[in-house]
């Protein structure tokens, strides 16, 4: 019979005295067991993870649901922070809620503000502006009294109760008046509108397809119209772009947009403008010739001019070129870019005046002499620098300066 190392007996060598006992060994305490040896690959394992950081693997599933919990958190938490910011409200007739049929709204007041805002970081960041929509319900008070107060809160404002509103842009609002009335029709006078920027030497007309027009509101809204001017009015038609040198008579339409207050209708009104060219007329004017140079060149030249007036051809409408001022245009000659002393030469003469009058070229002959005997001086071809001595006053490059005597 074949036996095991666990069947045989062992013998008890602690005991200091005594007969030796026989029979199954006790166990052994914990300090006195052996350590088993890890197995290779779990020390090479080991081995690989910096001292520093062998905790994390200590429990690690523990570790990365704690880990889930404070980043929700923080998220959370940092969704709670209270901020301000300022947006803009535009209220219409799209937030009037509980409008009955057969009524209009005839004013809101005020139609556009702002408000700034304060509440959480999370509800905040989803407010821009444009993005608020006021919702203002009608009372049946209201629709008796034909008019309603609503305070500004942010139920009315449409906006998150967590959410509060620190002041007002102007600050004198504090609440949203609104006018409602049964509707009418009415029929109103119309205004020929004003013509804008009307080119020189253009003949306008204007003429509307009708005399009268319908107008839809709110009764109340149609009476204050009318009380500001029995006639309907119209934006002003510009006429930007119109060539002013046209020879034959054009017509266009123009629809025309009446001012009205929001929530009132106005029928179609269509302007016919008539564009004649002008009789134009031409004149002979005499216009004195002034000089443009530095200040410090007539203590040096003597500018001998063959004229002191240029007699020019201006042409331009028959009733403007009759009433025209020959003192309205200025002729000058520019100095600047005159280099040479001592030689008699034609120049250019310039020419300043209205817009709509058209001048003809002209000439005039002079000739720059220096004053001190020596040798030949050139004329300076630059104005004097801003930066020049005090003893050599500057000129104003735009300002003409008179002929003087020779």
């Amino acid at each position: 019979m074949s036996t095991t190392s666990d069947d045989l007996p062992t013998v008890d060598t602690n005991t200091p005295s005594g007969p030796q006992k026989l029979g199954p060994s006790a166990p052994a305490k914990w300090s006195e067991r052996r350590q088993v040896p890890a197995e290779p690959q779990a020390l090479e394992a080991k081995q690989r993870v910096p001292r520093g950081f062998r905790w994390l693997q200590v429990h690690w599933q523990i570790k990365i649901v704690a880990l889930i919990f404070a980043v929700a958190l923080w998220f959370y938490t940092a969704g709670q922070v209270r901020v301000s910011t300022t947006v803009s409200v535009s209220i219409d007739e799209t937030s009037i809620v509980g409008l009955p049929s057969g009524h209009r709204v005839a004013s809101i007041s005020p139609r556009e503000f702002s408000i700034e805002l304060s509440g959480p970081a999370s509800v905040l960041r989803g407010i821009r502006d444009g993005s608020i929509h006021p919702r203002l319900e009608l009372s049946t008070r209201a629709l008796q009294d034909g008019v309603q107060t609503f305070a500004l809160t942010p139920t009315h404002l449409g906006i998150d109760a967590e959410v509060f509103i620190l002041g007002t842009n102007p600050a004198t609002i504090e609440a949203i008046t609104v006018t409602i009335g049964r509707v009418v029709t009415e029929h109103f006078w119309v205004e020929p509108p004003s013509l804008l920027d009307v080119p020189v030497g253009i003949k306008v007309e204007i003429a509307l397809d009708r005399d009268q027009v319908e107008v839809t509101g709110a009764i109340q809204a149609l009476a204050e119209l009318r009380a500001r001017n029995p006639r309907l009015q119209f934006n002003p038609i510009t006429l930007t772009g119109i060539d002013a040198s046209v020879t034959t008579t054009n017509v266009f339409t123009a629809p025309l947009r009446p001012l009205v207050p929001e929530g009132v209708k106005v029928g179609d009104v269509v302007a016919h403008i008539t564009l004649t060219a002008v009789e134009t007329r031409q004149r002979q004017i005499a216009v004195p010739i002034q000089l443009l140079s530095p200040a410090n060149v007539w203590s040096r030249y003597t500018v001998q001019l063959a004229q002191s007036q240029v007699l020019v051809n201006v042409r331009g409408p028959a009733h403007l070129i009759d009433a025209l001022d020959p003192a309205s245009v200025l002729a000058y000659v520019d100095l600047r870019t005159i280099v040479e002393l001592d030689r008699q030469r034609e120049v250019p003469v310039l020419f300043v005046g209205p817009s709509w009058l058209r001048i003809e070229p002209a000439n005039v002959s002079l000739k720059v002499v220096a004053v001190a005997a020596g040798p030949a001086e050139q004329l300076p071809s630059e104005p004097v620098p801003v930066d020049a001595p005090a003893d050599e006053p500057v000129v104003d490059p735009g300002e003409a300066l008179p002929v003087p005597q020779p």
